[in-house]
């Protein structure tokens, strides 16, 4: 399973793989407070032009919740690591864009969550990029971090407070 956890503009990205065969979902938390209405001008806001965009080059994707701007959804099946790769640099121009405090913030927040997960028990846990690369997470057979051991789910719980206002979660996608 491939994880993915996204951060809108800043994009920073946990993608983690399991030896689960099936979906994975990643959401990614924004900071916009403001409630969005169906119009062009909103459609890049709320991110529903970076869903239609990605699910145009082959993601399955959702449009974003209305209710949770700058959220979105993300699902990755086993094997498609390349295709949602290619969907992003082609689609990413259309994530909505938080304020550079905002980004500044998400950062402060991610680089104190890798700490406390090295900390708690996730020594290879990485740094995120501060080029806007975003944080990206290779795990499984071989890589040292197992995002369904103990140590990996008992660190997140312990960590996830380092995350910005809206982090993104793990859920277990349609199987």
């Amino acid at each position: 399973m491939r994880r993915i956890l996204a951060t809108a503009a800043l994009l920073m990205t946990l993608a983690a793989c399991s030896d689960a065969a099936g979906n994975g979902i990643a959401t990614a938390g924004g900071t916009g407070s403001e409630t969005t209405t169906a119009s062009p001008a909103n459609e890049e806001k709320d991110g529903r032009k970076f869903a239609q965009c990605m699910r145009d080059n082959g993601v399955e994707m959702d449009d974003p919740d209305p209710n949770q701007p700058g959220r979105v959804e993300i699902r990755e099946r086993k094997g498609e690591r390349d295709k949602v790769r290619q969907a992003m640099e082609k689609c990413r121009k259309f994530l909505p864009t938080p304020s550079k405090e905002d980004l500044e913030k998400a950062l402060e927040g991610m680089q104190e969550m890798a700490e406390c997960m090295r900390a708690n028990g996730v020594p290879e846990f990485p740094d995120p990029e501060p080029d806007g690369g975003g944080l990206r997470l290779d795990a499984g057979p071989g890589t040292g971090i197992d995002p369904d051991s103990p140590e990996f789910k008992a660190a997140e719980e312990k960590c996830r407070e380092h995350l910005p206002e809206r982090p993104g979660r793990f859920k277990d996608g349609d199987r």
